[in-house]
């Protein structure tokens, strides 16, 4: 019947033949679902009205079975939905399927689907939908049935709720909130926890649950805390992981939060939770206790506040786990900011009086002698000025007065590094938003804080971690005195003149003073642990002042530096910040320029690695960059030797054009002629006389040289025809012997070539250097390379040859190729061809780059792949299984263009023990798009795949996907073609029916079942 229906012509029907069929297609679905009758069905929608429809349906709607049942509703539903219905239709179909809602387990889930797209398709009057929740509500036992159906149960409030809310609250509310409980009460899945706890969080927001309140808290707490661990997934088959526990937890701290009717139920809760022994429990308790304070704010503190206080402050001073005691911290910052929120009302006796307990508490224990005090209250005020504006204030006014007074009274320096670190992280508070670096700078005595920071960087004068929390201290507070600002200076106005509190920082001694402490303790070690925290200090200090630096500092130091001074080098590349490298690095070039100093290069490299101006980038790479460049380049073709021709100079000046370019600005536009010009008449150049000093030096030479350009040619756009000396290179291909070099070479020719070539000489110019550059990788001329050095020498050559040489990419397939098939690397072919996919280019034209590969290297390998003996096997397989890696990284579309051409080899690499799930999924595809050439080869398709799932060598997803290409014969190919081979298929997979693995033995049951239906 499918097959007669398919021959119809809807156009020259009668108006009679076309229902007579219409009727026919119907029934020959009902009774065996196929696309043809399904297609025509859903094409004659528009000449058949609903009514006719439900006439036609309605036997097969009430038959005893249940397939014919779900059938006819598959036709009815998604006829419906594609119609333009009244609104009493809509309200009849909704009708009709909640009337169905007693349907078995096998049809329901089609039901309640079709339920969720209509009511989501349409808009029926809030009546239809309140009966529509009702029936779901009375008549489905959501829990008594499968996973995926109760999901759908599910999805169909939740679409209700997204879309009728506002209208349902009106008609349903306390009755609702009933009836959804029950629903989902005992629920266990995580796939369906997370719409059931979206669920959750609007019926607690806008339906009445007074009276019900333990009843609704019950259903919700019963989830904590969740214990779910994350299934492993095997990436390899395309699965993720969608359901994690951050993803439930959240959900479900939504749902405690959501009502705060709830607070008493839900503070009790977690107070209980906090108690218990398991310390995860705890902490995630901590967790969520936050997120319910700050949403349920003062009536939460006010019926809970001094039970709270009085749990987390045992943990806070007595507590082991630095987890637990960051999360207890967490919530005493949480409660602080509701208190000082501006609508809270002073006659709030207890939540002043909470206030007062926190500060209270901490500043008696921050008095004690005993050091496992202070942790834990330092604890407490970072919490509590992190909180607000107004915590900040108050702890800069009475914290950081206690501790600093303690740290001047103590005599044991390791109590004095504590008292400093945990200083830090008050600091480190007051600097995390505007608003509290305002207030807590209101407090600050500067003139105290700055006698004290002196006196400890003159007498901390060696790398003891003392000298290095003090120097990160005197960080903090100079970025803190900077950040604070106007608001700073409109408070010191308003102070007596005569208070020592109002006087500002005297930013010149400070400066002096930690240039003065780094000189002395780089002098003693230029590897100590502080020289990092010192430097930090510098820039900090440079960015925020530079022209104190640069009066104070820069001058005396640059002239330091010409006098060959090392520790005034290394200050200076962290002082040369913004305007200041502008200002200075021009001299410090004139300085390479006249002294040769390498380090130069280096100091100027680790600067640019410190700027975070656009203005300084730009102009380091205009005129510093071109300028060194040029003094390198003049350097390295002396004859002579020169401290800048040694190999830590090209190291130094990659470095350099690495900070530069990479991540910050585009490559110049401007030309690097004058690079060529001085190479010319260099001793590497072709004018320059050979003699036999010259020879001795020439492979230092040209390995420099060949690092040098190569650099250049990445990090700046110019002129690449100043650079088509094949000459040159190729006497550099002939004369070294380093792979480095001939690395850079080949990146140079094959950057060259991808930027364009025009004229026609040129073109021919590079032939021959690439033949050259082959020679030498080939070992057809004299090269002391190896074997494997050659091969990814080869490899990277052609790659970049690919990559951007436009209409000649086959000239490097040909070269690869043939080194492929040569005698001599036939050993490292099997090693090194899996890996071709990964040296093919990436990005946004990493279809183009494989798409040209491909079409180049198909007609050139195909011939070693298919005939026997060609090439040994393991060779032979090598170069298969990098064909279809690459492949499987291209679109269907490409590889289905080519199919005739791409089938030898795909069939070629199905075997056991060739990784052969790329090319059993490129046989699927090739069955759909091109049966042709498939039946050409089916018996050997069907042959090696059976052999692949009969296996045991092969592994279990190949075993599966073999199975699945089997079964998709029966699909996509004729039947008269497949026939002919059922008995050898159906005693190959009841074989496989014995697997010992369920997912093997589960897709060979389905396969029996296709191939047993099979008829001609």
């Amino acid at each position: 019947m499918a097959t007669a229906i398919t021959k119809l012509d809807p156009v020259t029907m009668t108006q009679e033949e076309a229902r007579v069929r219409f009727e026919l297609a119907c029934r020959d679905y009902i009774k065996e679902p196929n696309k043809e009758a399904y297609d025509f069905v859903m094409h004659k929608r528009h000449t058949v009205s609903m009514l006719k429809l439900v006439e036609l349906l309605q036997p097969y709607m009430t038959d005893r079975d249940d397939a014919t049942r779900l059938n006819a509703l598959i036709l009815f539903t998604d006829f419906s939905l594609k119609q333009s219905l009244t609104p009493t239709e809509v309200t009849l179909v909704l009708g009709f399927l909640s009337g169905r809602l007693s349907e078995r387990y096998n049809v329901l889930p089609r039901l309640l689907s079709a339920m969720t797209s209509f009511l989501k398709t349409f808009s029926p009057d809030i009546d239809v939908v309140k009966k529509v929740c009702e029936d779901v509500f009375e008549h489905v036992d959501v829990q008594a049935l499968q996973q995926d159906t109760r999901f759908k149960a599910y999805d169909l409030i939740y679409s209700i709720l997204q879309k009728y809310l506002l209208d349902l609250v009106g008609v349903m509310n306390k009755d609702f909130v009933l009836s959804y409980i029950r629903m989902v009460d005992g629920e266990q899945d995580p796939r369906n926890l997370i719409t059931v706890f979206k669920m959750n969080v609007i019926v607690l927001q806008h339906f009445d649950i007074e009276g019900i309140e333990e009843m609704v808290f019950d259903v919700i707490s019963c989830y904590y805390p969740i214990d779910f661990e994350t299934p492993e997934v095997d990436p390899s088959d395309g699965s993720t992981v969608t359901i994690t526990p951050e993803l439930l937890r959240r959900h479900l701290d939504n749902c405690f939060k959501a009502n705060i009717k709830l607070s008493p139920l839900v503070l009790s809760f977690l107070l209980d939770k906090f108690n218990t022994a398991v310390l995860d429990t705890r902490i995630t308790a901590m967790a969520t206790l936050k997120q319910c304070i700050l949403a349920f704010g003062i009536p939460a503190l006010q019926t809970h506040g001094r039970e709270i206080w009085n749990a987390v402050k045992g943990e806070l001073y007595n507590g082991v786990n630095r987890d637990l005691r960051d999360r207890c911290g967490e919530v005493v910052g949480s409660v602080f900011w509701v208190c000082t929120l501006p609508h809270v009302k002073s006659h709030e006796v207890d939540v002043v009086d909470y206030v007062g307990w926190v500060k209270n508490y901490a500043e008696e224990k921050l008095g004690y002698s005993e050091e496992r005090y202070l942790a834990p209250a330092v604890l407490t005020y970072v919490a509590i000025a992190r909180s607000s504006g107004v915590g900040s204030g108050l702890v800069s006014k009475y914290c950081v007065p206690l501790l600093l007074e303690r740290y001047t009274k103590h005599t044991d320096i390791d109590f004095k590094v504590q008292l400093l670190t945990q200083l830090r992280e008050i600091y480190s508070a007051f600097l995390s938003e505007p608003a509290r670096i305002n207030n807590a700078a209101e407090h600050i005595n500067w003139n105290e804080l700055q006698e004290l920071l002196l006196q400890e960087l003159a007498d901390s004068t060696d790398y003891s971690a003392h000298g290095s929390v003090i120097l990160g201290v005197v960080s903090d507070v100079l970025a803190l005195y900077h950040a604070a600002g106007d608001g700073r200076h409109r408070v010191e106005e308003d102070k007596d003149k005569d208070d020592k509190t109002g006087k500002p920082l005297d930013i010149t001694r400070i400066v002096q003073a930690v240039y003065d402490n780094i000189c002395s303790t780089v002098t003693a070690s230029e590897t100590s642990n502080n020289d990092n925290e010192s430097l930090q200090i510098l820039t900090l200090i440079s960015r925020k002042y530079p022209e104190l630096v640069n009066n104070l500092l820069l001058h005396k130091l640059l002239d330091k530096i010409d006098e060959g001074d090392r520790i005034s080098q290394v200050i200076i590349s962290r002082l040369l910040v913004g305007e200041l490298f502008i200002k200075h690095s021009q001299r410090l070039v004139r300085r390479l320029a006249s002294a040769q100093d390498v380090g130069i290069i280096q100091l100027l490299s680790t600067a640019l690695s410190y700027q975070d101006s656009d203005e300084v980038f730009d102009f380091a790479q205009k005129i510093i960059f071109q300028q060194i460049l040029l003094l390198l380049l003049t350097a390295c073709t002396q004859t002579e030797s020169s401290p800048l021709t040694e190999e830590k100079t090209v190291l130094f000046f990659q470095d350099f054009a690495t900070a530069l370019y990479e991540g910050h600005l585009e490559p110049p536009s401007e030309d690097l002629g004058v690079f060529m010009k001085v190479f010319e008449h260099s001793p590497l150049g072709p004018n320059y006389p050979a003699e036999d000093y010259y020879k001795e030096h020439v492979v230092v030479l040209y390995t420099r040289f060949a690092a040098i350009v190569e650099v250049v040619l990445k990090y700046a756009v110019c002129e690449y025809s100043l650079f088509l000396d094949w000459q040159l290179w190729r006497t550099i291909l002939s004369t070294t012997s380093d792979p480095l070099t001939v690395r850079s070479v080949c990146s140079i020719v094959g950057i060259i070539t991808n930027r364009g070539l025009s004229e026609t000489a040129r073109v021919k110019d590079l032939e021959v250097t690439i033949n050259d550059i082959f020679d030498v990788l080939t070992g057809r001329v004299t090269s002391r390379l190896s074997h494997f050095n050659r091969t990814w020498l080869m490899i990277r050559f052609v790659q970049a040859l690919i990559q951007g040489w436009h209409g000649r990419a086959e000239e490097g397939v040909k070269l690869y190729v043939a080194y492929l098939t040569h005698p001599q690397t036939h050993t490292l072919t099997v090693q090194l061809t899996p890996h071709l996919l990964a040296l093919i280019p990436r990005g946004h034209r990493i279809v183009l780059h494989k798409q040209r590969f491909l079409l180049a290297l198909i007609p050139l390998i195909t011939p070693h792949i298919t005939e026997e003996g060609k090439l040994n096997a393991p060779v032979q397989g090598s170069l298969v299984r990098g064909v279809c890696h690459l492949l499987e990284a291209l679109p269907q579309s490409v590889v289905g263009i080519h199919g005739e051409t791409l089938f030898p080899i795909i069939l070629s690499s199905l075997s056991p023990t060739a990784a052969p799930l790329p090319s059993l999924k490129l046989s699927r595809y090739l069955m759909t798009h091109i049966p042709g050439t498939i039946i050409l080869h089916l018996d050997a398709l069907i042959e090696r795949t059976c052999q692949i799932f009969t296996s045991t060598k092969a592994d279990v997803n190949s075993r599966v996907h073999a199975l699945e290409t089997i079964r998709t014969c029966t699909q996509e190919l004729q039947l008269k073609h497949v026939h002919v081979h059922q008995k050898h298929v159906l005693r190959a997979v009841r074989q496989a029916l014995g697997d010992k693995k369920r997912v093997v033995r589960n897709k060979a049951v389905e396969t029996l079942e296709c191939w047993l239906r099979v008829k001609v």
